[in-house]
């Protein structure tokens, strides 16, 4: 639900310049019109791309729950080796579990909720996407022409942002294992040479040929 608040904020801020333009009346400076109009697109145009990523998750997800389903059938159904089905239930148990682990200690929600939560999703996608598409529309142009022209370029800032996202993580996580290793590496070398001094502590001290030959002439005399 917090998606659906955050889009319908986007579209109720972003869709009062679609019927009445103010910053051109307002008495400010052609500066200030200008940073107002390119915060106000830049707040459709992220509205945008956030409603089609969702549209397209959605999609995939739809897709992946519709495959899996079909081969865990087939699986099921028909004599496959038992290694094949073996690695279907294992996967099948994993992806469980990694479901109840999002779940976390939140109070199960009816089926019904559910499917009126993701219908409110859509709807806001929806709303973001051809809210972008009307703002943004060029002369002579259709909305849903529009809007077509609109998703592509939404779609691509979508991807983008997500491999930025995901290789700045992966960055991260290399610099952090890096940095771990590394102090792992300084207490064992530490620890190394703690254990070398106290070796040299514990080893009696050798006395050198020529001591040991004066020792045995003061014997002797």
């Amino acid at each position: 639900m917090v998606f659906a608040k955050l889009g319908f904020s986007i579209v109720a801020c972003s869709i009062i310049p679609q019927f009445y333009y103010p910053f051109s009346d307002l008495p400010i400076s052609d500066s200030t019109q200008e940073t107002l109009r390119d915060l106000t697109w830049l707040l459709v145009k992220t509205g945008g791309a956030i409603g089609v990523g969702c549209l397209f998750l959605f999609v995939v997800t739809v897709i992946y729950v519709l495959l899996t389903k079909i081969i865990y059938h087939i699986v099921a159904r028909y004599d496959f080796s038992p290694t094949v089905k073996a690695f279907v239930k294992k996967y099948r148990a994993a992806e469980k579990a990694c479901l109840e682990e999002d779940n976390g200690d939140d109070t199960p929600k009816s089926l019904r909720s559910r499917l009126i939560e993701i219908l409110i999703d859509l709807i806001v996608s929806v709303c973001l996407l051809f809210n972008d598409a009307i703002l943004n529309r060029s002369e002579g142009t259709t909305i849903v022409e529009s809007a077509k022209i609109v998703a592509v370029d939404d779609l691509l800032i979508f991807a983008i942002v997500i491999l930025v996202c995901a290789a700045s993580k992966k960055i991260s996580d290399i610099t952090e294992a890096r940095r771990a290793k590394g102090e792992q590496d300084r207490l064992e070398n530490d620890e190394e040479l703690k254990i070398g001094v106290s070796k040299q502590e514990i080893v009696p001290e050798h006395k050198s040929e020529q001591e040991l030959n004066d020792i045995s002439d003061a014997k002797k005399n």
